[in-house]
């Protein structure tokens, strides 16, 4: 199967990505151009900061010219970026200009889930690691227009990524105003270079030279300085100035126009640019006025805004005619008016041409390509309907890229009626809110405002989605029977692949974790994963992995059958940073441990820890790999590291309710460990914490899970009649709780007691058929799994192959024995073990005890056999190291 190429960001326009083409009449100020080049070269960055009109863009037009042998990537800025994900996006498509190999990774990480400072600051760590691997040293990235943006999370990742930038990048940042980033503490450390106003600002000379010799305009040098004086060296002033000057006759009128232009109180852009618009023809004014709207201009959009024939040509005559028109680089055919000539322009149309703006917009709308800029100028023409279907196609879109607060604010900007008349708008909050793990929010508007829309608007397919959404709430809430009923509903109606798969492993999940109709479950999970591997989508696929845990190993046939989904799906998924291969791995690694590969089993479970760590969110995938991992540890006789791994498990279990529901699943581990070190204490405070966790809502997988610790307790006080029977109740319980053996089986404990009790005829009735079991089915790591628990059984088994791998692998897996010793040894025994202790030899014991040595070789043989040692040396060092018998005895 191959999986789906991730999608491109269809709302990222690439000229976004290009510089502006530079002019060629453009006044090279060898005194920036210097200074810009050489600041580059050394800084990480530099930083152009002054209002507008002030040729910092220009400025940096000239960046390739300066640096032949630097790569430079260009991202213009505007208020579609001013949301964490999209700037993310953004900010990884310039870097893709350099090498389309450049944060394909960090691409993937982009989140479901409301981003935050650690996720921003994974993000970020990633696409470092990403440029330090693909980017060509140097590289130039340059920000243009960064004042358009105001969220702090953008800013708190530029602020990051300037922290940790590597060697190799360098960043130019053109703003009106300085950016909310930790400025001081890089100029503490000279690591940016500032151009200012008072930089940035014409100087006498440079005025003249402009009028004068790069245009022609024979100019007196008191003229010049009152240019200056009334333009204070704003370059847009300037030139709107030289523009004007090259229109007048002669230099009367020049004159004229300069003592008038000393004189207005007027603003001098708004007076210049009445200039420039009165200078053009009735249609060229109608052509600039009505273009104002659109934030690119390109043949296509201005026909289908002007209805006029031929806007290429005019476009090019304006762009030579340097009537405020920037070509976009890079691109054909495709300009942008200045930001401050814009702004006038359309300040013009709408005090000259009001009727026409609706009218306009909704041209624009429908040309345009990008959906922002489509919902940005139906909204202007109040074309709410349009507005809507334009934020519901790419609804889905946007929540899977994680730009959750967008799409949310898309429709909050549209009036209440107009929600209320589309219910697929209520769907796509509720789906964000799902996302942001706001339940109780994602059920009002699923089920207060989706439904009953859906319902009244006769869209069966619709009404489908929104029951399959929550389904997958009342699941997250543990409400069983509720989601198995919305399930069923929601499958009598037509639904996407992805939606079917959801819904079926919804079904699936609640029969594993609530049903006995386990056939059904592997039916359903069967049907899902065809759907999800024959459409080979997405969608489907991160459906799948988002259900698709270590439970449904459990079914019929379903460890063979997902060991072998797994090995078609994980190798094209391996480099890839996204929660499909989380959950693959997290599935994967649990597969390792009951096929026995503990190694395996440690190395992919880490993998889908770190790959969590990384994504953030995804509260329902990986934590069970922290439990796979530590399990697998304390095989290996690692108990430390197996603590710190469930450690982490118990701190990634939050209050959702089905979390809440496996939190018990995790501890019994921990409480098998504990008994193993003797550890009384602990192991009460274990079954204590269990019983707090589990007091609202008990399952049978804690019923079961409690019984199993209680009969540890009473195993570790020799109690073991009591012990008995706690463990049998624990193994009718599994038979509704069957979920509880995935880690855990109370046939092994019950087993252990037996043999702890000197029952070992009893202990071999329990554990043999296990044996055989584990090996028919290629299942060791049920055995493997229980660790030291298990290393006097298998002791004890016969020598079988298979019994003599597992003995291997357990090797180094012996703990001390727990409240020394499970096997009681009697007072006779005690005897025999302190001489043994103290280096007697069998006719030493004889003659001290007054015993035969036939007896003594008996003694010795059982409490060989109770301690689990293989000599007489083990069984003395065993006797020290867990308190059988003091030093000061022997």
């Amino acid at each position: 199967m191959a999986l789906p190429v991730l999608d491109k960001a269809p709302w990222l326009a690439q000229t976004k990505l290009r510089p502006p083409h530079l002019r060629a009449d453009a006044l090279p100020r060898q005194r920036l151009l210097d200074w810009l080049s050489q600041s580059v070269s050394t800084e990480p960055l530099t930083l152009l900061s002054a209002p507008a009109g002030y040729g910092k863009t220009t400025l940096l037009a000239h960046l390739p010219r300066l640096l032949p042998d630097t790569s430079i990537t260009w991202l213009a800025l505007d208020e579609e970026d001013n949301d964490a994900n999209s700037f993310l996006l953004a900010l990884i498509g310039a870097l893709q200009q350099i090498n389309p190999a450049c944060g394909l990774n960090a691409q993937e990480t982009l989140p479901l889930v409301e981003i935050d400072r650690p996720i921003i600051c994974r993000f970020i760590g990633q696409l470092i690691n990403s440029i330090l691997d693909t980017l060509p040293n140097p590289s130039v990235l340059v920000f243009d227009d960064l004042h358009t943006l105001s969220d702090p999370v953008i800013y708190g990742a530029i602020d990051y990524l300037l922290d940790h930038l590597p060697a190799a990048l360098h960043i130019v940042i053109a703003t009106r105003r300085d950016p909310p980033i930790g400025l001081p503490r890089l100029r503490g450390r000279q690591q940016v270079a500032e151009l200012r106003l008072p930089d940035l600002r014409f100087t006498l000379d440079e005025t003249a030279v402009y009028l004068t010799n790069a245009l022609a305009l024979q100019l007196s040098p008191t003229e010049l300085a009152i240019l200056a004086d009334s333009t204070e060296g704003w370059a847009a002033g300037i030139n709107l100035i030289a523009h004007s000057l090259e229109n007048l006759p002669d230099a009367q009128h020049r004159a004229d126009f300069i003592t008038h232009l000393s004189q207005t109180h007027q603003h001098i852009f708004d007076y210049l640019s009445e200039e420039v618009l009165q200078q053009q023809s009735s249609e060229r004014q109608q052509f600039l006025l009505q273009t104002s709207i659109l934030p690119e201009l390109t043949p296509e959009l201005c026909t289908a805004v002007t209805h006029q024939p031929y806007t290429a040509k005019t476009l090019e005559q304006l762009y030579r005619q340097n009537l405020f028109v920037i070509a976009v680089s890079g691109t054909a055919h495709t300009y942008r008016y200045h930001a401050l000539f814009a702004a006038f322009l359309r300040h013009r149309l709408i005090r000259d041409m009001p009727d026409q703006l609706p009218v306009l917009h909704a041209r624009a709308a429908d040309a345009q390509t990008t959906p922002a800029r489509a919902l940005h100028h139906y909204s202007e023409a109040q074309l709410w309907d349009d507005a809507a279907q334009t934020i519901i196609n790419a609804g889905e879109t946007l929540i899977r890229q994680g730009r959750l607060d967008t799409l949310m604010g898309w429709i909050r900007s549209l009036p209440d009626a107009t929600r209320r008349n589309h219910p697929r708008l209520a769907y796509l909050l509720g789906l964000c809110a799902v996302q942001k793990g706001d339940l109780s929010a994602a059920e009002r508007w699923l089920m207060d405002e989706a439904l009953p829309g859906m319902e009244t608007a006769v869209d069966p397919s619709g009404k489908g989605a929104v029951l399959t959404t929550l389904a997958s709430v009342a699941f997250l809430q543990l409400q069983p029977d509720h989601s198995r009923a919305l399930v069923n509903d929601a499958l009598q109606y037509p639904l996407l692949p992805y939606m079917q798969v959801q819904a079926l492993m919804n079904r699936a999940s609640l029969t594993l974790f609530f049903g006995t109709d386990w056939e059904a479950a592997m039916r359903d999970t069967d049907a899902a994963i065809a759907i999800a591997e024959a459409g080979q989508d997405q969608e489907s696929l991160l459906a799948l992995t988002l259900y698709l845990g270590q439970e449904f190993t459990l079914l019929p046939g379903g460890l063979d059958r997902l060991e072998q989904f797994c090995q078609r799906v994980s190798p094209q998924s391996a480099e890839q940073i996204r929660p499909v291969r989380l959950g693959l791995e997290d599935l994967l690694a649990f597969i390792h441990l009951r096929r026995g590969r503990l190694t395996e089993a440690i190395a992919v479970g880490e993998s889908a820890l770190r790959l969590k760590a990384q994504l953030g969110g995804y509260p329902f995938l990986g934590a069970k790999a922290a439990i796979t991992v530590a399990v697998a540890h304390a095989a290996q006789g690692d108990d430390a590291t197996a603590e710190q791994y469930l450690q982490l498990w118990q701190s990634s279990v939050t209050q959702l309710p089905l979390n809440r529901f496996t939190a018990a699943s995790g501890l019994y581990p921990l409480a098998r460990i504990r008994w193993l070190q003797g550890d009384m204490a602990a192991l009460q405070g274990i079954y204590t914490q269990t019983m707090t966790l589990t007091a609202n809502q008990t399952t049978a997988v804690d019923l079961c899970l409690q019984s199993m610790m209680r009969g540890l307790l009473a195993m570790a006080q020799k109690q073991y009649a009591t012990a008995e029977n706690h463990i049998q109740q624990a193994i009718a319980q599994e038979q509704t709780g069957r979920l509880s053996i995935i880690f855990d089986s109370a046939r092994l404990l019950l087993a252990r007691l037996y043999l702890d009790w000197n029952k070992r005829e009893q202990a071999m009735a329990q554990f043999m058929p296990i044996l055989d079991t584990c090996q028919r089915d290629n299942t060791p790591g049920v055995i493997l799994q229980e660790g030291a628990l298990v290393v006097p059984l298998l002791q004890a088994a016969p020598p079988t192959p298979f019994v003599v791998r597992l003995r291997e692998q357990l090797a180094t897996a012996v703990a001390p024995i727990a409240v020394a010793p499970h096997h009681p040894l009697t007072d006779r025994e005690m005897d025999v073990l302190r001489l043994i202790a103290a280096g007697c030899s069998n006719q030493a014991i004889s003659d001290e005890l007054v015993i035969s040595i036939p007896t003594v070789k008996s003694h010795v043989s059982h409490i060989l056999q109770k301690l689990n040692a293989s000599s007489r040396g083990e069984a003395a060092a065993l006797a020290r190291k867990t308190g059988i018998i003091e030093h000061k005895s022997l």
